[in-house]
Protein backbone atom coordinates (compact mmCIF):
# COMPACT_ATOMS: atom_id res chain seq x y z
CA UNK A 1 0.00 0.00 0.00
CA UNK A 2 2.96 2.28 0.80
CA UNK A 3 4.49 1.67 -2.63
CA UNK A 4 1.28 2.66 -4.39
CA UNK A 5 1.27 5.94 -2.47
CA UNK A 6 4.84 6.70 -3.65
CA UNK A 7 3.63 6.41 -7.22
CA UNK A 8 1.78 9.71 -6.76
CA UNK A 9 4.74 11.54 -5.19
CA UNK A 10 5.52 14.14 -7.88
CA UNK A 11 8.34 15.76 -5.92
CA UNK A 12 10.49 12.68 -6.34
CA UNK A 13 10.35 13.11 -10.11
CA UNK A 14 11.54 16.75 -10.07
CA UNK A 15 15.27 17.64 -10.17
CA UNK A 16 16.79 18.58 -6.83
CA UNK A 17 16.55 22.25 -5.88
CA UNK A 18 19.69 24.37 -6.03
CA UNK A 19 21.01 25.88 -2.87
CA UNK A 20 20.83 29.70 -2.75
CA UNK A 21 24.05 31.30 -3.91
CA UNK A 22 26.08 32.98 -1.22
CA UNK A 23 25.91 36.78 -1.20
CA UNK A 24 28.56 38.46 -3.39
CA UNK A 25 31.44 40.07 -1.54
CA UNK A 26 31.66 43.86 -1.71
CA UNK A 27 33.19 45.19 -4.95
CA UNK A 28 36.74 46.33 -4.33
CA UNK A 29 37.65 49.92 -5.01
CA UNK A 30 39.75 50.64 -8.09
CA UNK A 31 43.37 50.00 -7.36
CA UNK A 32 46.03 52.55 -8.05
CA UNK A 33 48.54 51.50 -10.68
CA UNK A 34 52.16 52.38 -10.41
CA UNK A 35 53.90 53.83 -13.48
CA UNK A 36 57.40 55.12 -13.94
CA UNK A 37 57.41 58.90 -13.72
CA UNK A 38 59.65 59.06 -16.78
CA UNK A 39 60.90 56.27 -18.97
CA UNK A 40 64.42 55.15 -18.28
CA UNK A 41 64.42 56.26 -14.65
CA UNK A 42 64.26 53.98 -11.68
CA UNK A 43 62.08 56.22 -9.54
CA UNK A 44 58.36 55.51 -9.54
CA UNK A 45 55.32 57.59 -8.67
CA UNK A 46 51.77 56.46 -8.03
CA UNK A 47 49.12 57.88 -10.40
CA UNK A 48 45.38 57.29 -10.37
CA UNK A 49 43.56 56.39 -13.58
CA UNK A 50 40.46 58.13 -12.27
CA UNK A 51 40.19 61.92 -12.42
CA UNK A 52 39.90 63.60 -9.05
CA UNK A 53 37.99 66.84 -8.53
CA UNK A 54 40.27 69.75 -7.71
CA UNK A 55 40.00 73.48 -7.35
CA UNK A 56 40.98 75.40 -10.45
CA UNK A 57 43.35 78.35 -10.44
CA UNK A 58 43.67 81.35 -12.74
CA UNK A 59 46.39 80.67 -15.31
CA UNK A 60 46.25 83.97 -17.25
CA UNK A 61 43.96 86.91 -17.96
CA UNK A 62 44.30 89.45 -20.78
CA UNK A 63 42.55 91.58 -23.41
CA UNK A 64 43.59 90.52 -26.94
CA UNK A 65 45.01 93.57 -28.71
CA UNK A 66 45.13 91.57 -31.95
CA UNK A 67 41.38 90.97 -32.12
CA UNK A 68 38.94 93.87 -31.80
CA UNK A 69 35.98 91.53 -31.30
CA UNK A 70 37.32 89.84 -28.16
CA UNK A 71 36.84 91.74 -24.89
CA UNK A 72 38.59 89.59 -22.32
CA UNK A 73 40.12 86.10 -22.09
CA UNK A 74 40.61 84.23 -18.82
CA UNK A 75 42.25 80.79 -18.70
CA UNK A 76 41.90 78.52 -15.67
CA UNK A 77 43.82 75.33 -15.00
CA UNK A 78 43.46 72.37 -12.68
CA UNK A 79 45.65 69.30 -12.13
CA UNK A 80 45.46 66.66 -14.83
CA UNK A 81 44.89 63.50 -12.80
CA UNK A 82 43.98 61.40 -15.84
CA UNK A 83 47.40 59.86 -16.46
CA UNK A 84 46.74 57.36 -19.25
CA UNK A 85 48.88 59.33 -21.77
CA UNK A 86 51.26 60.99 -19.32
CA UNK A 87 54.33 59.38 -20.91
CA UNK A 88 53.64 61.10 -24.24
CA UNK A 89 55.21 64.37 -23.15
CA UNK A 90 58.44 62.72 -22.03
CA UNK A 91 58.66 60.91 -25.38
CA UNK A 92 57.92 64.14 -27.27
CA UNK A 93 60.74 65.94 -25.48
CA UNK A 94 63.15 63.10 -26.27
CA UNK A 95 62.20 62.91 -29.97
CA UNK A 96 62.19 66.69 -30.39
CA UNK A 97 65.98 66.85 -30.71
CA UNK A 98 66.18 63.96 -33.18
CA UNK A 99 66.41 64.66 -36.90
CA UNK A 100 65.05 62.62 -39.76
CA UNK A 101 66.47 61.73 -43.14
CA UNK A 102 64.86 60.90 -46.46
CA UNK A 103 63.11 57.53 -46.42
CA UNK A 104 60.12 55.83 -48.10
CA UNK A 105 56.56 56.38 -46.90
CA UNK A 106 55.33 53.77 -44.39
CA UNK A 107 51.59 53.61 -43.53
CA UNK A 108 50.53 54.12 -39.94
CA UNK A 109 47.11 53.96 -38.27
CA UNK A 110 45.96 54.96 -34.81
CA UNK A 111 43.01 56.90 -33.51
CA UNK A 112 45.22 58.55 -30.88
CA UNK A 113 48.75 58.21 -32.27
CA UNK A 114 51.72 58.11 -29.91
CA UNK A 115 55.43 57.58 -30.33
CA UNK A 116 55.29 54.29 -28.42
CA UNK A 117 52.95 52.82 -31.06
CA UNK A 118 55.38 53.35 -33.96
CA UNK A 119 57.82 50.75 -35.19
CA UNK A 120 61.29 51.72 -36.32
CA UNK A 121 60.31 52.36 -39.97
CA UNK A 122 57.31 54.48 -38.94
CA UNK A 123 59.40 56.52 -36.49
CA UNK A 124 61.99 57.15 -39.20
CA UNK A 125 59.32 58.40 -41.62
CA UNK A 126 57.62 60.56 -38.99
CA UNK A 127 60.90 62.32 -38.18
CA UNK A 128 61.49 62.90 -41.91
CA UNK A 129 57.90 64.13 -42.37
CA UNK A 130 58.13 66.45 -39.34
CA UNK A 131 61.42 68.05 -40.39
CA UNK A 132 60.10 68.73 -43.91
CA UNK A 133 56.78 70.11 -42.59
CA UNK A 134 58.67 72.53 -40.32
CA UNK A 135 60.44 73.79 -43.46
CA UNK A 136 57.12 74.22 -45.33
CA UNK A 137 57.56 71.12 -47.50
CA UNK A 138 54.54 68.84 -46.97
CA UNK A 139 55.14 65.20 -47.89
CA UNK A 140 52.72 62.34 -48.32
CA UNK A 141 51.08 61.52 -45.02
CA UNK A 142 47.92 60.23 -43.38
CA UNK A 143 45.77 61.36 -40.46
CA UNK A 144 47.82 59.51 -37.82
CA UNK A 145 51.10 61.23 -38.71
CA UNK A 146 49.32 64.57 -38.98
CA UNK A 147 47.66 64.23 -35.55
CA UNK A 148 50.96 63.21 -33.95
CA UNK A 149 52.53 66.34 -35.42
CA UNK A 150 49.74 68.52 -33.92
CA UNK A 151 49.81 66.74 -30.56
CA UNK A 152 53.53 67.45 -30.33
CA UNK A 153 52.92 71.20 -30.79
CA UNK A 154 50.03 71.27 -28.30
CA UNK A 155 51.96 69.46 -25.55
CA UNK A 156 55.30 71.29 -25.83
CA UNK A 157 54.55 75.04 -25.56
CA UNK A 158 57.66 75.46 -23.40
CA UNK A 159 59.86 73.93 -26.14
CA UNK A 160 58.08 75.16 -29.30
CA UNK A 161 57.32 78.92 -29.05
CA UNK A 162 53.54 79.47 -29.36
CA UNK A 163 53.96 82.00 -32.21
CA UNK A 164 55.85 79.32 -34.14
CA UNK A 165 53.46 76.58 -33.05
CA UNK A 166 50.25 78.35 -34.16
CA UNK A 167 51.80 79.11 -37.56
CA UNK A 168 52.90 75.48 -38.02
CA UNK A 169 49.44 74.23 -37.13
CA UNK A 170 47.75 76.64 -39.56
CA UNK A 171 50.07 75.98 -42.53
CA UNK A 172 49.92 72.19 -42.09
CA UNK A 173 46.13 72.40 -41.85
CA UNK A 174 45.97 74.40 -45.08
CA UNK A 175 48.31 71.96 -46.84
CA UNK A 176 46.45 68.76 -45.90
CA UNK A 177 42.80 69.82 -45.49
CA UNK A 178 41.83 68.63 -48.99
CA UNK A 179 43.56 65.27 -48.50
CA UNK A 180 42.70 64.57 -44.87
CA UNK A 181 39.04 65.53 -44.82
CA UNK A 182 38.48 64.52 -41.20
CA UNK A 183 40.83 67.10 -39.65
CA UNK A 184 38.69 70.22 -40.28
CA UNK A 185 36.45 69.92 -37.24
CA UNK A 186 39.38 69.22 -34.91
CA UNK A 187 41.71 71.91 -36.18
CA UNK A 188 39.07 74.64 -36.09
CA UNK A 189 38.71 74.20 -32.32
CA UNK A 190 42.28 73.20 -31.42
CA UNK A 191 43.94 76.13 -33.19
CA UNK A 192 41.72 78.70 -31.46
CA UNK A 193 42.24 76.95 -28.09
CA UNK A 194 46.03 76.96 -28.56
CA UNK A 195 46.11 80.63 -29.55
CA UNK A 196 43.84 81.77 -26.69
CA UNK A 197 45.73 79.75 -24.08
CA UNK A 198 49.05 81.30 -25.05
CA UNK A 199 47.82 84.78 -26.08
CA UNK A 200 48.97 84.72 -29.70
CA UNK A 201 47.15 86.09 -32.73
CA UNK A 202 45.28 83.99 -35.26
CA UNK A 203 47.33 83.58 -38.49
CA UNK A 204 44.57 85.07 -40.64
CA UNK A 205 46.73 85.41 -43.73
CA UNK A 206 47.15 81.61 -43.82
CA UNK A 207 43.46 80.81 -43.30
CA UNK A 208 41.88 83.32 -45.71
CA UNK A 209 41.58 80.92 -48.71
CA UNK A 210 39.24 78.62 -46.76
CA UNK A 211 37.84 80.98 -44.13
CA UNK A 212 34.22 80.28 -45.09
CA UNK A 213 34.72 76.55 -44.38
CA UNK A 214 36.40 77.34 -41.06
CA UNK A 215 33.49 79.54 -39.97
CA UNK A 216 30.95 76.86 -40.90
CA UNK A 217 32.43 74.51 -38.26
CA UNK A 218 33.69 76.96 -35.63
CA UNK A 219 31.83 77.52 -32.36
CA UNK A 220 33.80 80.75 -31.84
CA UNK A 221 33.61 82.50 -35.21
CA UNK A 222 34.66 85.84 -33.76
CA UNK A 223 38.18 84.47 -33.14
CA UNK A 224 38.68 84.13 -36.90
CA UNK A 225 36.91 87.40 -37.83
CA UNK A 226 38.75 89.87 -35.62
CA UNK A 227 41.91 91.60 -36.78
CA UNK A 228 44.51 93.97 -35.40
CA UNK A 229 44.51 96.04 -38.61
CA UNK A 230 42.02 96.44 -41.42
CA UNK A 231 39.74 93.57 -42.34
CA UNK A 232 40.58 91.41 -45.33
CA UNK A 233 38.12 90.98 -48.17
CA UNK A 234 37.42 87.42 -46.99
CA UNK A 235 36.60 88.64 -43.49
CA UNK A 236 34.29 91.36 -44.83
CA UNK A 237 32.49 88.80 -46.99
CA UNK A 238 32.11 86.62 -43.91
CA UNK A 239 30.66 89.56 -41.94
CA UNK A 240 28.08 90.16 -44.66
CA UNK A 241 27.23 86.46 -44.92
CA UNK A 242 26.67 86.21 -41.16
CA UNK A 243 25.10 89.61 -40.50
CA UNK A 244 23.28 90.86 -43.60
CA UNK A 245 19.89 89.82 -44.90
CA UNK A 246 20.74 91.10 -48.39
CA UNK A 247 23.39 89.09 -50.25
CA UNK A 248 24.52 91.48 -52.97
CA UNK A 249 26.63 88.86 -54.77
CA UNK A 250 23.43 87.10 -55.81
CA UNK A 251 21.97 90.24 -57.41
CA UNK A 252 21.08 90.31 -61.09
CA UNK A 253 23.57 93.07 -61.90
CA UNK A 254 26.45 91.35 -60.11
CA UNK A 255 25.74 88.01 -61.74
CA UNK A 256 25.03 89.54 -65.14
CA UNK A 257 26.82 88.78 -68.37
CA UNK A 258 28.85 92.01 -68.26
CA UNK A 259 32.01 91.00 -66.39
CA UNK A 260 33.32 94.59 -66.12
CA UNK A 261 30.05 95.72 -64.52
CA UNK A 262 30.11 92.78 -62.11
CA UNK A 263 33.66 93.68 -61.12
CA UNK A 264 32.58 97.24 -60.29
CA UNK A 265 29.83 95.97 -57.98
CA UNK A 266 32.13 93.50 -56.22
CA UNK A 267 34.99 95.94 -55.79
CA UNK A 268 33.20 99.07 -54.68
CA UNK A 269 30.46 97.56 -52.49
CA UNK A 270 33.07 95.58 -50.56
CA UNK A 271 35.30 98.64 -50.17
CA UNK A 272 32.44 100.89 -49.02
CA UNK A 273 31.19 98.30 -46.53
CA UNK A 274 34.74 97.90 -45.24
CA UNK A 275 34.90 101.60 -44.38
CA UNK A 276 31.66 101.34 -42.39
CA UNK A 277 32.81 98.16 -40.63
CA UNK A 278 36.02 99.82 -39.53
CA UNK A 279 33.92 102.64 -38.09
CA UNK A 280 31.67 100.15 -36.31
CA UNK A 281 34.65 98.23 -34.89
CA UNK A 282 36.13 101.41 -33.47
CA UNK A 283 36.42 101.12 -29.69
CA UNK A 284 33.90 103.90 -29.08
CA UNK A 285 31.20 102.65 -31.44
CA UNK A 286 31.72 98.93 -30.95
CA UNK A 287 29.94 98.57 -27.62
CA UNK A 288 26.70 100.05 -28.95
CA UNK A 289 26.74 98.04 -32.19
CA UNK A 290 27.30 94.51 -30.85
CA UNK A 291 25.74 92.24 -28.30
CA UNK A 292 28.30 90.96 -25.75
CA UNK A 293 28.39 87.19 -25.17
CA UNK A 294 30.14 85.28 -22.37
CA UNK A 295 31.26 81.70 -22.93
CA UNK A 296 33.16 79.09 -20.92
CA UNK A 297 34.40 75.75 -22.27
CA UNK A 298 37.18 73.15 -21.78
CA UNK A 299 40.16 73.40 -24.12
CA UNK A 300 41.50 70.72 -26.46
CA UNK A 301 38.41 68.52 -26.52
CA UNK A 302 39.31 65.25 -28.28
CA UNK A 303 43.04 65.95 -28.36
CA UNK A 304 45.82 64.06 -26.59
CA UNK A 305 46.79 66.46 -23.82
CA UNK A 306 49.55 65.10 -21.58
CA UNK A 307 50.46 68.33 -19.79
CA UNK A 308 50.28 68.33 -16.00
CA UNK A 309 47.19 70.57 -16.18
CA UNK A 310 43.87 70.70 -17.94
CA UNK A 311 42.59 74.11 -19.10
CA UNK A 312 39.24 75.94 -19.22
CA UNK A 313 38.74 79.04 -21.36
CA UNK A 314 36.41 81.84 -20.25
CA UNK A 315 35.86 84.51 -22.90
CA UNK A 316 33.63 87.52 -23.54
CA UNK A 317 33.27 88.83 -27.09
CA UNK A 318 31.15 90.80 -29.56
CA UNK A 319 28.64 88.51 -31.26
CA UNK A 320 28.69 88.95 -35.04
CA UNK A 321 25.83 86.68 -36.04
CA UNK A 322 23.69 87.16 -32.92
CA UNK A 323 23.28 90.95 -32.94
CA UNK A 324 20.01 91.98 -34.58
CA UNK A 325 20.87 95.71 -34.66
CA UNK A 326 24.09 94.95 -36.54
CA UNK A 327 22.19 92.79 -39.03
CA UNK A 328 19.72 95.61 -39.76
CA UNK A 329 22.53 98.16 -40.10
CA UNK A 330 24.72 96.10 -42.44
CA UNK A 331 21.74 95.19 -44.61
CA UNK A 332 21.01 98.90 -45.13
CA UNK A 333 24.68 99.71 -45.70
CA UNK A 334 25.02 97.10 -48.45
CA UNK A 335 21.85 98.27 -50.20
CA UNK A 336 22.89 101.91 -50.02
CA UNK A 337 26.34 101.09 -51.43
CA UNK A 338 24.76 99.10 -54.27
CA UNK A 339 22.46 102.06 -55.05
CA UNK A 340 25.58 104.19 -55.43
CA UNK A 341 27.09 101.76 -57.93
CA UNK A 342 23.80 101.61 -59.83
CA UNK A 343 23.64 105.40 -59.93
CA UNK A 344 27.22 105.57 -61.24
CA UNK A 345 26.27 103.15 -64.01
CA UNK A 346 23.06 105.10 -64.75
CA UNK A 347 20.87 102.14 -63.80
CA UNK A 348 17.39 103.45 -62.95
CA UNK A 349 16.39 100.74 -60.51
CA UNK A 350 17.16 101.49 -56.85
CA UNK A 351 16.82 99.53 -53.60
CA UNK A 352 14.80 100.85 -50.68
CA UNK A 353 17.11 101.80 -47.78
CA UNK A 354 15.08 102.81 -44.70
CA UNK A 355 16.64 103.92 -41.43
CA UNK A 356 20.30 104.38 -42.41
CA UNK A 357 21.79 107.20 -40.33
CA UNK A 358 23.31 110.31 -41.99
CA UNK A 359 26.71 109.41 -40.46
CA UNK A 360 27.05 106.21 -42.48
CA UNK A 361 25.49 107.79 -45.58
CA UNK A 362 28.17 110.48 -45.50
CA UNK A 363 30.94 107.88 -45.23
CA UNK A 364 29.65 105.97 -48.26
CA UNK A 365 28.95 109.18 -50.24
CA UNK A 366 32.49 110.40 -49.62
CA UNK A 367 33.95 107.12 -50.86
CA UNK A 368 31.93 107.04 -54.07
CA UNK A 369 32.45 110.70 -54.88
CA UNK A 370 36.18 109.95 -54.98
CA UNK A 371 36.40 106.42 -56.33
CA UNK A 372 33.36 105.98 -58.58
CA UNK A 373 31.74 109.10 -60.05
CA UNK A 374 28.75 108.81 -62.40
CA UNK A 375 29.66 107.00 -65.61
CA UNK A 376 27.43 108.64 -68.23
CA UNK A 377 28.88 106.64 -71.11
CA UNK A 378 27.47 103.44 -69.74
CA UNK A 379 23.84 104.34 -70.45
CA UNK A 380 22.24 101.66 -72.64
CA UNK A 381 20.62 104.24 -74.96
CA UNK A 382 23.96 105.95 -75.62
CA UNK A 383 25.52 102.69 -76.82
CA UNK A 384 22.49 101.94 -78.94
CA UNK A 385 22.48 105.36 -80.65
CA UNK A 386 26.15 105.07 -81.57
CA UNK A 387 25.74 101.79 -83.41
CA UNK A 388 22.28 102.09 -85.00
CA UNK A 389 21.83 103.41 -88.58
CA UNK A 390 20.50 106.97 -88.95
CA UNK A 391 17.25 105.85 -90.58
CA UNK A 392 16.36 103.76 -87.50
CA UNK A 393 15.81 106.97 -85.52
CA UNK A 394 12.83 107.76 -87.75
CA UNK A 395 10.97 104.87 -86.14
CA UNK A 396 11.61 105.93 -82.54
CA UNK A 397 8.63 107.08 -80.49
CA UNK A 398 8.44 110.83 -80.05
CA UNK A 399 8.62 112.22 -76.52
CA UNK A 400 7.40 115.73 -75.68
CA UNK A 401 7.24 115.37 -71.92
CA UNK A 402 4.04 115.65 -69.89
CA UNK A 403 1.42 118.34 -70.59
CA UNK A 404 -1.84 118.69 -68.63
CA UNK A 405 -3.48 120.66 -71.48
CA UNK A 406 -2.54 117.97 -74.00
CA UNK A 407 -3.97 115.28 -71.72
CA UNK A 408 -7.27 117.18 -71.38
CA UNK A 409 -7.44 117.61 -75.17
CA UNK A 410 -6.97 113.87 -75.71
CA UNK A 411 -9.63 113.09 -73.11
CA UNK A 412 -12.12 115.51 -74.71
CA UNK A 413 -11.60 114.02 -78.17
CA UNK A 414 -12.17 110.55 -76.77
CA UNK A 415 -15.52 111.64 -75.35
CA UNK A 416 -16.47 113.09 -78.78
CA UNK A 417 -15.75 109.71 -80.33
CA UNK A 418 -17.86 108.08 -77.64
CA UNK A 419 -20.87 110.31 -78.53
CA UNK A 420 -20.56 109.30 -82.17
CA UNK A 421 -20.45 105.56 -81.47
CA UNK A 422 -23.32 105.12 -78.97
CA UNK A 423 -27.04 105.82 -79.19
CA UNK A 424 -28.67 108.99 -77.89
CA UNK A 425 -30.25 107.26 -74.85
CA UNK A 426 -26.98 105.56 -73.92
CA UNK A 427 -25.18 108.89 -74.25
CA UNK A 428 -27.64 110.55 -71.84
CA UNK A 429 -27.11 107.79 -69.29
CA UNK A 430 -23.32 107.92 -69.57
CA UNK A 431 -22.87 111.70 -69.48
CA UNK A 432 -25.49 112.37 -66.83
CA UNK A 433 -23.89 109.79 -64.51
CA UNK A 434 -20.48 111.36 -65.17
CA UNK A 435 -21.75 114.86 -64.27
CA UNK A 436 -23.41 113.51 -61.12
CA UNK A 437 -20.14 112.26 -59.60
CA UNK A 438 -19.24 114.19 -56.44
CA UNK A 439 -15.72 115.25 -55.61
CA UNK A 440 -14.29 114.92 -52.15
CA UNK A 441 -14.16 118.17 -50.14
CA UNK A 442 -10.89 120.04 -50.01
CA UNK A 443 -10.50 119.32 -46.30
CA UNK A 444 -10.35 115.52 -46.90
CA UNK A 445 -7.09 113.82 -46.01
CA UNK A 446 -7.35 111.61 -49.08
CA UNK A 447 -7.29 112.77 -52.70
CA UNK A 448 -9.87 111.24 -55.08
CA UNK A 449 -8.89 107.60 -55.67
CA UNK A 450 -5.42 108.44 -54.30
CA UNK A 451 -3.22 105.57 -53.09
CA UNK A 452 -1.46 107.97 -50.69
CA UNK A 453 -2.67 110.44 -48.08
CA UNK A 454 -3.19 113.93 -49.50
CA UNK A 455 -0.54 115.32 -47.14
CA UNK A 456 2.03 112.87 -48.59
CA UNK A 457 1.08 113.85 -52.13
CA UNK A 458 1.44 117.54 -51.22
CA UNK A 459 4.85 116.88 -49.69
CA UNK A 460 5.98 115.11 -52.87
CA UNK A 461 4.77 118.10 -54.90
CA UNK A 462 6.62 120.50 -52.56
CA UNK A 463 9.81 118.47 -52.96
CA UNK A 464 9.44 118.52 -56.73
CA UNK A 465 8.77 122.25 -56.77
CA UNK A 466 11.14 123.62 -54.11
CA UNK A 467 13.55 120.85 -53.06
CA UNK A 468 14.42 119.72 -49.55
CA UNK A 469 13.77 123.06 -47.85
CA UNK A 470 10.23 123.27 -49.24
CA UNK A 471 9.49 119.68 -48.21
CA UNK A 472 10.80 120.27 -44.70
CA UNK A 473 8.80 123.49 -44.37
CA UNK A 474 5.57 121.78 -45.44
CA UNK A 475 6.22 118.87 -43.03
CA UNK A 476 6.84 121.32 -40.18
CA UNK A 477 3.66 123.29 -40.92
CA UNK A 478 1.56 120.13 -40.98
CA UNK A 479 3.28 118.55 -37.97
CA UNK A 480 4.39 115.59 -40.05
CA UNK A 481 7.43 113.33 -39.62
CA UNK A 482 9.41 113.88 -42.82
CA UNK A 483 11.20 110.50 -42.76
CA UNK A 484 7.91 108.63 -42.36
CA UNK A 485 6.33 110.45 -45.31
CA UNK A 486 9.36 109.73 -47.51
CA UNK A 487 9.22 106.08 -46.54
CA UNK A 488 5.49 105.82 -47.41
CA UNK A 489 6.01 107.53 -50.78
CA UNK A 490 8.94 105.26 -51.66
CA UNK A 491 7.02 102.15 -50.58
CA UNK A 492 4.16 103.09 -52.90
CA UNK A 493 6.45 103.54 -55.90
CA UNK A 494 8.36 100.33 -55.10
CA UNK A 495 5.05 98.44 -55.12
CA UNK A 496 3.77 100.04 -58.35
CA UNK A 497 6.93 100.83 -60.29
CA UNK A 498 9.55 98.59 -58.71
CA UNK A 499 11.82 101.36 -57.39
CA UNK A 500 12.03 104.33 -55.03
CA UNK A 501 11.75 107.90 -56.34
CA UNK A 502 13.17 109.91 -53.41
CA UNK A 503 16.82 109.43 -52.56
CA UNK A 504 18.36 110.51 -49.25
CA UNK A 505 21.89 111.91 -49.58
CA UNK A 506 23.55 113.19 -46.42
CA UNK A 507 20.91 115.57 -44.94
CA UNK A 508 19.17 116.34 -48.24
CA UNK A 509 16.33 114.76 -50.17
CA UNK A 510 16.39 114.56 -53.93
CA UNK A 511 14.00 113.29 -56.54
CA UNK A 512 15.71 110.71 -58.75
CA UNK A 513 16.12 112.45 -62.06
CA UNK A 514 15.29 109.38 -64.12
CA UNK A 515 11.82 109.21 -62.57
CA UNK A 516 10.78 112.86 -62.85
CA UNK A 517 8.39 112.12 -65.71
CA UNK A 518 6.70 109.34 -63.73
CA UNK A 519 6.27 111.59 -60.69
CA UNK A 520 4.77 114.37 -62.80
CA UNK A 521 2.31 111.90 -64.28
CA UNK A 522 1.40 110.69 -60.79
CA UNK A 523 0.75 114.26 -59.53
CA UNK A 524 -1.23 115.41 -62.59
CA UNK A 525 -4.73 114.18 -61.45
CA UNK A 526 -4.44 116.08 -58.13
CA UNK A 527 -3.63 119.59 -59.45
CA UNK A 528 -7.21 120.79 -60.08
CA UNK A 529 -7.85 121.82 -56.45
CA UNK A 530 -5.09 124.40 -56.67
CA UNK A 531 -3.37 123.22 -53.51
CA UNK A 532 -0.58 121.05 -54.89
Amino acid sequence: MHEKDDFWDISSLLPPKRRPAPSAPPRPKPQEISFGEERGKGTEKTHSLFAQEGERELFCEYTPSWNSLLHKVRVFRHPNTYKLYHLFRADAIRYLVERGSECPYVPCFSYIPQYSQLNSAQKAYYLYFRDEANKGNYLKTNQSYFLLYVYEIINLPDYIPPKTGVLRMATAWRAYRDVLTGIEKYMTAWLSDYALLHGVACPNEVLQPFLSDVLSTSALKEFYLGNEGSLSSCQMDAFLTLSSDYQYKNGRYVRGVDSEQSELFLKHISAAVGIVLEKILDNEAKESSFQTVHKEYPAYIGALCAEPYRYTVEISYCSVSGTEALRTLLTSVVKYAENKVRAALSIKSRLSVPGLSPEYRELIDAYFSTHLPVIKANKPNAKRNESEPSYEKMYDALSYGFSSAEAESIEESSWENTRMLISEEEAKEVFLSAKGEEKLPASSTEAPDAPLALCDIKLLAALLRGGTSAARAYAADEGMLLEGAVERINEYFVDTMGDIVIEESESDLSLIEDYETEVLAFLAPYTDDGKL
